[in-house]
């Protein structure tokens, strides 16, 4: 690993336990309602991805929803699903790759496929499930 992906490495960590601590408060005006997003921590893992000159996409739609982010590099494909513990029970960011098939529009052959969940807790302001599957 060379010196710029090991500081990149070195601060996506520092920012990634920041977000968790800072996890977004919404307001939804409408309704006057308030809710906890993943925006946060999914915007975190992006600058990192980003700052590594990884191919990217983010909330992109199927018919099924909205895959929060997808990563290209070294002839794999990593698809990511946020949630916040709170929220949704755990095991639900895994579980929501697995079922609405987001993998699908991905599977041309050529690459390895990655489902990734990662589940954040807004009590404890940490990262509490990164879970792993291949697809």
């Amino acid at each position: 690993m060379n010196r710029n992906r090991i500081r990149a490495s070195r601060l996506a960590l520092l920012l990634l336990a920041g977000a968790a601590s800072d996890a977004a408060l919404a307001q939804d005006a409408e309704r006057g309602t308030r809710y906890v997003t993943t925006d946060p921590v999914a915007s975190v893992f992006y600058a990192y991805f980003v700052a590594l000159g990884y191919e990217i996409a983010v909330d992109e739609s199927s018919s099924h929803g909205r895959l929060d982010l997808a990563v290209r590099t070294g002839g794999h494909v990593y698809l990511f699903e946020f949630k916040v513990v709170e929220m949704a029970p755990p095991g639900s960011a895994l579980a929501q790759l697995r079922e609405r098939g987001y993998a699908a529009k991905y599977r041309d052959g050529s690459e390895p496929i990655h489902l990734i969940g990662v589940e954040f807790s807004r009590a404890t302001r940490n990262v509490t499930t990164f879970e792993v599957a291949d697809c």
